[in-house]
């Protein structure tokens, strides 16, 4: 960790398969919730489980999450993308927006958004998911926000929170609200 309001992995190197701790984490058994703070950020990863974030302030920058190429994008408060295992993550911001991430093993979060999606457990799989601002995710991340800046957070409350943010984050994107979906299959990097 470079400090509060400074932190980069170098696009330059290559992904790292670790995300640093750049704010409060807190761990559960299956995975992990963090509260990173505002300021200068350089992403490069490829995580080997799935990333979602979901913004609390408006962000730009350029980010290789569209097609792998360092593209422009601005991002509206709340918005939220989920990217599937093994996804190369590379982006940087100047002025990055506090940031709630959670980092998840799929195979965990899949029965819960099979039983929301109505698809069968081994029918769904990762994708790429972008989504808009809606009243019940944004919700539940400002609780879950001042949950993990408490001093001594419930954890099951809070882990209950997180699990219904992940679920409603991979199922509630409808086509109208995907502004980029694609399976695993057609994003994976080979390493």
């Amino acid at each position: 960790m470079e400090g509060a309001g400074y932190q980069v992995l170098p696009m330059s190197a290559p992904p790292s398969s670790r995300l640093p701790v750049w704010g409060r984490r807190i761990e559960f058994d299956d995975f992990f919730v963090e509260l990173v703070p505002p300021g200068k950020r350089v992403l490069n990863v490829r995580l080997n489980n799935t990333f979602a974030s979901i913004n609390f302030g408006p962000s730009t920058g350029v980010s290789s999450v569209r097609d792998g190429r360092l593209k422009y994008y601005e991002r509206k408060p709340f918005e939220y993308f989920v990217a599937p295992p093994d996804f190369v993550l590379s982006g940087s911001s100047e002025f990055a927006p506090e940031v709630l991430v959670l980092v998840f093993d799929f195979e965990f979060a899949r029965p819960m958004i099979s039983s929301i999606t109505g698809l069968a457990v081994d029918v769904f799989n990762p994708h790429l998911l972008f989504g808009r601002p809606s009243p019940f995710v944004t919700t539940l991340a400002k609780k879950i926000r001042s949950l993990v800046t408490a001093q001594m957070p419930p954890l099951r409350y809070l882990e209950s929170l997180c699990i219904t943010l992940i679920a409603e984050m991979c199922s509630s994107a409808e086509p109208n609200e995907v502004r980029a979906k694609a399976t695993w299959e057609q994003n994976h990097v080979s390493g």
